[in-house]
């Protein structure tokens, strides 16, 4: 047996080079305007990112390598002229892929890009008026919920649909809440339950302007404002003339993370006061440019705090995809890039990022895939770029990919845990050393197995595991 590997261990925030920067037309093969605005990853890792292209619905699927999967739509991509720009995606647990955004509709499409004929009016349904719908998330029970706001006048709209895509009475008025001076871009669901829409309030300056703040409101499942959270069911802050919130994360415990324009954090308690022991009484500043936005959350399993966006950079104002990692505190993460931050340039002219997204999902190896667009030359593509996190060396697998046997954590120190199907129990592993020797060896008897590996000295191992041992895993001892 030959094992090939490499001993140097990627820098954390580094660019994956075995995906690099990939970069799509959408579709439409003479447009130059193609945006990606979300993305959401299977459970067999491939990757789903969503936007417009020539001002239509465009939805774009990428095998694990960053390679256009061509059993989705034609060639990996699907365009539709039903609606103008995918703002939000979510993936049901039996991986139809719920989509809305500008132009009204929201569609479900079956895993192979076609629309699902069993959802609204033939894959469809329309939520109407001006609205943009912004966000979308599923309820364990299978409900869609999306939050819209309007283009012609400042309302938030909160909208709850049954599994087969109709409006759910249940929910609001015939499942609509609505409310006045307030525009919601991103929501989340409590455990509870509950569910938290962040993005702005507007109100009038002492000198008869306009400005907007941060907002965060809180609805019960009816979809009734929750008269317990803040004033009303509102919370706001005023972060500057312009404070939009463009996402929301809630961690384990309950507190609300809001970021936005500015790249600017802010933690709020579960009671909506700011949260005084994350930044500056609450607030985060993180000082990249003079131009940056954040879109997009996520939170690490231990805590840490994700953070993407863009840009502007540099004497020509280049624009870059950014990611930031901060500790639970709001501090930076100086193990995680330059220095807590990450910035990946994707095109060569100023760009207006009031009106421009991107979207973070973090693979289940820890790595983390950044989607957005690439604008050289005014010619806007698809961009979608990959990145090291702490947990990614070693849980690549050199044998069969489709089989779902999960090890952790890695890099060990102690044990190494296997995690697999039922199918699996009764098949046997084994721990080989650089040379090939078995170091270790023992059967799976239960769907959590835990090898010792306390005695063994640091290095590179191999875990084979599963039916013939045809799977391998390469494993870190510290």
């Amino acid at each position: 047996m030959i094992f090939l590997f490499s001993l140097a261990k990627p820098q954390i925030g580094s660019l994956d080079n075995t995906f690099g920067i990939v970069t799509t037309n959408g579709g439409m093969k003479t447009c130059l305007q193609d945006r990606s605005n979300a993305t959401a990853i299977q459970s067999d890792g491939k990757i789903v990112v969503a936007g417009t292209s020539n001002d239509k619905y465009a939805l774009i699927r990428y095998n694990t390598n960053g390679s256009l999967d061509a059993t989705f739509g034609i060639g990996g991509i699907v365009a539709t002229d039903i609606g103008y720009s995918i703002n939000s995606i979510a993936i049901q647990s039996d991986g139809k892929i719920v989509a809305a955004g500008q132009g009204s509709p929201l569609i479900r499409f079956n895993t192979n890009g076609s629309f699902d004929a069993t959802f609204g009016n033939g894959g469809t349904a329309i939520i109407g008026g001006d609205a943009i719908a912004n966000a979308i998330t599923i309820q364990n029970d299978g409900k869609i919920i999306v939050v819209c706001e309007s283009q012609g006048s400042t309302y938030i709209s909160l909208l709850r649909f049954t599994a087969n895509g109709t409006l759910d009475s249940s929910f609001g008025s015939n499942g609509i809440a609505t409310k006045s001076g307030l525009g919601g871009r991103a929501l989340a669901i409590q455990s509870d339950g509950k569910i938290a829409v962040a993005g702005f309030i507007v109100k009038v300056t002492s000198t008869g302007g306009t400005a907007y703040e941060f907002a965060l409101v809180r609805y019960y499942t009816n979809g009734s404002l929750d008269s317990t959270f803040g004033t009303g069911g509102i919370v706001s802050s005023d972060f500057g003339s312009f404070a939009i919130a463009e996402a929301i994360a809630i961690q384990s415990n309950g507190k609300f993370l809001l970021a936005g324009e500015g790249f600017v954090l802010a933690r709020y308690n579960t009671n909506g006061s700011l949260d005084s022991t994350f930044g500056n009484n609450g607030i985060v500043n993180t000082n990249i440019s003079d131009v940056k936005k954040v879109n997009s959350l996520v939170i690490q399993s231990d805590g840490k705090i994700i953070a993407g966006g863009y840009s502007i950079q540099g004497s020509n104002f280049a624009l870059n995809l950014t990611v930031v990692r901060y500790k639970i505190n709001g501090s930076l993460d100086s193990t995680f890039g330059n220095t807590g931050i990450v910035s990946t340039p994707v095109g060569n002219h100023n760009t207006d990022l009031h009106s421009i997204k991107s979207a973070l999902a973090i693979q289940t190896d820890g790595k983390i895939i950044i989607a957005g667009f690439s604008a050289f030359n005014n010619n806007y593509d698809f961009a979608l770029v990959r990145y090291h996190n702490d947990n990614t060396l070693g849980m690549n697998v050199i044998g069969n990919q489709n089989t779902k046997i999960n090890i952790y954590p890695n890099p060990t120190q102690n044990q190494i845990n296997i995690n697999v199907p039922v199918k699996s129990l009764g098949s046997n592993y084994s721990v080989n050393d650089f040379t090939g020797k078995v170091v270790l060896e023992g059967k799976i008897d239960s769907e959590n197995t835990t090898v010792e590996l306390a005695h063994l000295p640091s290095g590179i191992y191999f875990l084979r595991v599963g039916e013939n041992l045809k799977q391998t895993f390469k494993v870190i001892k510290e």
